[in-house]
């Protein structure tokens, strides 16, 4: 299921990495520690049952619209009501902050309608119109891929995207949803703590980490949608507008790192179940580092390796080598070839 543009998602890679995860559950749970726009945890949704967890808070509204039971948005009635709120010329924040940055003014306007039209609705499907809407953002944004900056409006790039409907976006979006919702095996669960904070349920069978490589903080490139789904007015600053109440991760700090994977390995460990990681040979942790300390809690850790073309959000494609490393303390022989 395809949402929006994300750094680092696992959409592309599902058919290797979700069948690692399901054989290691072992017909129990699946834990997705950091599941981000839920590709892997979607995946698993008809097999197993999924406990999804982000710290942001755009995530969670996608894992509830994407892992919970099925349920039709009213996208016609959003419509109408964003229309009845665009009538009555009132401003809202992202016209009043963000016009002419990652949206055209008439955009942010459609953004402020969609917004409080969903406000309206029962709260069991506003997930799934807040994730319509985070995509079409995400569809018509000014930028090269991310929030993280946006790109001036006389920009050749983004002429055309200037000139979309976000409202029309959006109700394009929801049917997009609708029509790709999958009923799951089980009653899944979405959580909202940082990664080495998660207490894991009895009943889960295998944890899947997918942590940020590099330095990058995600709650930079994605400050927007963390705005949009907590409809709160935050202070911002720079010139990209930024909220000044980011979450920062552990895993994007050289000095970090390591103590963030040591943690979650340990509680791992000690609960006698398999942990899959998904990490870069450019990672910020050095993988041979990442092997000894798997080692050091595991009996057993191995590695596939994924070689492919990774786009750089706006600076063309570049070749990385991406890897799946499987720690676990028992000597499963797994039906998948690996290479380490």
């Amino acid at each position: 299921m395809h949402t929006l543009r994300y750094m680092g998602s696992k959409l592309a890679l599902v058919d290797i990495i979700a069948p690692i995860v399901h054989e290691y559950a072992a017909g129990r749970g699946v834990v997705d520690l950091m599941a981000g726009t839920h590709a892997i945890g979607y995946a698993l949704k008809p097999h197993a049952r999924v406990w999804a967890n982000d710290v942001q808070h755009y995530s969670q509204v996608i894992g509830q619209a994407l892992l919970g039971p099925c349920k039709l948005a009213p996208g016609q009635l959003v419509h109408q009501l964003a229309r009845e709120y665009l009538a009555r010329q009132r401003k809202g924040f992202f016209e009043e902050v963000y016009s002419n940055t990652y949206f055209s003014p008439e955009q942010c306007r459609d953004i402020d309608a969609i917004r409080t039209a969903i406000m309206a609705l029962d709260p069991p499907v506003q997930p799934l119109c807040l994730t319509a809407l985070m995509a079409a953002m995400s569809y018509c944004q000014s930028t090269p891929g991310h929030f993280a900056q946006f790109l001036p409006r006389e920009h050749r790039r983004v002429q055309a995207l200037r000139r979309l409907r976000l409202l029309d976006v959006f109700r394009h979006k929801i049917e997009e949803l609708e029509e790709g919702l999958v009923e799951g095996k089980g009653e899944n669960t979405i959580s909202g703590v940082a990664a080495e904070e998660f207490s894991i349920p009895q009943a889960a069978g295998v944890g899947y980490l997918d942590p940020p490589y590099t330095g990058d903080q995600y709650s930079r490139f994605y400050h927007l949608l963390e705005t949009v789904v907590l409809n709160d007015s935050p202070a911002v600053k720079h010139k990209a507008r930024y909220r000044q109440d980011r979450f920062r991760s552990n895993f994007c700090y050289p000095s970090r790192v390591e103590e963030a994977f040591l943690r979650i390995l340990s509680v791992w460990a000690k609960a006698d179940l398999p942990l899959v990681i998904s990490y870069s040979a450019r990672g910020l942790l050095p993988l041979d580092r990442l092997h000894s300390l798997a080692r050091s809690h595991y009996h057993r850790v191995r590695q596939r390796n994924i070689d492919r073309r990774h786009s750089s959000m706006g600076k063309g494609e570049k070749p990385v080598r991406e890897v799946v490393i499987i720690a676990s303390q028992s000597r499963l022989q797994s039906r998948l070839n690996t290479n380490r």
